[in-house]
């Protein structure tokens, strides 16, 4: 047979059998259909995740279950709230929802507004085949089979794997591997940086301000509070709010955050143009941050008061996110964050980009060289994040996460809130300051890590919630008290903050001890989430009744403006 279509030389290759027969009409339709079936057998399975629905409230706020969510009319921030429930368990609607920022209670008027009413939960894509080819890992939002009812579908977030031995304390997962490790090898697991984003909860946005806290005389939360008295080295402006450093200087110039939110039932006083009491004199010492989630501060009808059972464990593991316009070449950056009194920093270099993580105390081992490259380079405008948690620190510019290689790090001794006269500790969690620079600050975010309880003595298997982990048996009014008080924080001797916060640590027979395929789920709403830490008969869950790995919200609630129905898109995305 002629070539004459075929190039010449080397370029050119005699036909195989095997070559033949694929290009054979028939074969090659066989394969093409066979492809084609298989492409659509995948995609029947993923998109076989039909609508889930979420019913409850235990992986708030990220994901919803059946909420109201409003928009609070003092400091405008959008947020979502859970439904109340009666001692018989029976939904009872709202009466009032109060705002995490500002701490607004606000009535709901279910039969004047529509966006008062309640909503249904996130309807979402699960990817039933994601563990066909892989195993689930760590921190994975997965749905499955409650094991103690095949019927029901539950949605948490996978803690415990096959073999370990798990333990939760101070908010933290610690693990070890049961077949060649005990208790006294455990290690605290750490989250992705993808997933640490995910599941970091806002504490405070500067964005979101009411206008009467200002006109009553409400103290900034950000202030240059450790030279109060002294000439302020930044100025500031508002709409919107931003803080400015002009004075380049040899010494750092702080901006610092004290955690001085309202109480609900201050806003009477506000209201009319007046502050409490407490805030009258003498501007009090920050409070303690605590594992407060919105959509458990409620208030249902008939009850007279919130049901709120978050908000009663101090979170160490905190981020800060800022806005930076630096307008030097040269100079430093730093941004600091306090945990037990050790203040670990993040140091930027201007003019090359590097950044370095160092501890204020020598109980604290990283574990390799914590330098890091940037793209800063001179003046510009960057979106910076520092976070602590897990025994880690990490550092994103502009979105992107920087890679410190000895980011994790090792502490010894108890770690708990600090204070004193001459060093505020962590009453002043968190910090951002500059040296021999002129920069301008604005959106100063500051967030948290889900801190996850654990049961108490008294939360037996099949109990209730385990909301408080203290074992004192402190009132919640007088936990609240102690990490509203720093001075309350360190008196050993007449047993108040101290013996409270050692009272969180947990010994060997507090482990979940999982066997071969077994998995522990647990909610992102510790304090409100029935998980496997409290079910009553089977408590892990087997590999197989895993239908798959959350994927994505498809579709939110609608919202009601600008037309009703108008599609959430906001809240549409990838489940992390």
């Amino acid at each position: 047979m002629a070539r004459s279509n075929f190039p010449q030389g080397d370029h050119y290759m005699e036909p195989t059998p095997i070559g033949t027969w694929i290009r054979s009409p028939g074969v090659r339709e066989t394969v093409e259909s066979v492809l084609i079936a298989i492409l659509l057998a995948l995609l029947f399975r993923f998109f076989e995740a039909e609508a889930f629905i979420i019913p409850t409230g235990s992986m708030a706020p990220d994901l919803q279950g059946l909420h109201v969510d409003v928009q609070c009319p003092k400091c405008e921030y959008q947020y979502r709230a859970g439904v109340g429930r009666d001692t018989n368990e029976q939904i009872v609607p709202n009466e009032k929802c109060a705002c995490p920022i500002c701490q607004y209670p606000l009535l709901l008027r279910r039969h004047e507004r529509r966006d008062h009413r309640e909503f249904s939960g996130d309807r979402i894509l699960v990817n039933k085949f994601a563990y066909d080819f892989g195993q689930p890992e760590r921190f994975d939002v997965i749905v499955f089979k409650y094991p103690n009812n095949g019927k029901q579908n539950f949605i948490k977030r996978l803690i415990g794997l096959p073999n370990e031995g798990v333990l939760i304390e101070y908010g933290d997962i610690h693990t070890y591997d049961r077949r060649s490790e005990t208790f006294d090898d455990r290690k605290i697991a750490h989250k992705t940086p993808r997933k640490l984003q995910a599941m970091l909860q806002l504490v405070d946005d500067t964005n979101y301000i009411a206008e009467e806290l200002i006109e009553a005389g409400w103290p900034s939360r950000w202030d240059q509070w450790t030279r109060t008295g002294a000439p302020s080295d930044w100025t500031v402006s508002r709409d919107p709010v931003a803080f400015s450093l002009d004075n380049p200087t040899d010494e750092f110039r702080w901006l610092r955050y004290r955690h001085l939110r309202p109480r609900t039932r201050e806003w009477d006083k506000i209201e009319d143009g007046e502050l409490p009491d407490r805030m009258s004199g003498e501007i009090p010492p920050g409070e303690l941050i605590t594992d407060h989630y919105a959509y458990n501060d409620v208030m249902p009808k008939g009850v007279g008061q919130f049901t709120n059972r978050s908000g009663l464990h101090w979170v160490g593991d905190l981020s800060v996110e800022a806005f930076v316009d630096i307008k030097s070449d040269t100079g430093s950056i730093v941004i600091e964050l306090v945990e037990g009194g050790v203040r670990f920093t993040c140091t930027i270099n201007v003019a090359d980009g590097t950044a370095t993580f160092a501890a204020s105390d020598s109980a604290v081992t990283f574990g390799g060289d914590v330098t890091g490259q940037t793209a800063i380079s001179g003046s510009g405008q960057h979106q910076l994040q520092f976070a602590n948690a897990d025994d880690k620190l990490f550092l994103w510019v502009d979105g992107r996460y920087v890679d410190i290689p000895g980011a994790e790090f090792t502490r010894t001794g108890d770690v708990m809130p600090k204070w004193s006269e001459t060093d505020p500790g962590d009453a002043e969690p968190l910090g951002i300051g500059g040296r021999n620079i002129q920069m301008d600050v604005s959106r100063l975010r500051v967030l948290r890590d889900i801190y996850y309880t654990s049961k108490n003595d008294t939360a037996e298997q099949g109990g209730s919630v385990p909301w408080i982990e203290y074992t004192l048996g402190k009132n919640p009014a007088d936990i609240r008290d102690i990490l509203a008080t720093p001075h309350r924080w360190e008196l050993e001797a007449d047993r108040q903050g101290v013996p409270m916060f050692k009272s969180r640590a947990r010994d060997e027979s507090y482990v979940f001890e999982l066997e071969e395929g077994q998995l522990l789920p647990m909610g992102d709403n510790s304090p409100q989430s029935n998980d496997a830490r409290i079910w009553a008969g089977e408590r892990y869950i087997d590999s197989s009744y895993l239908l798959g790995e959350a994927l994505f919200i498809y579709w939110p609630h609608a919202k009601t403006k600008p037309l009703p129905f108008w599609p959430n898109f906001e809240r549409m995305k990838f489940i992390r």
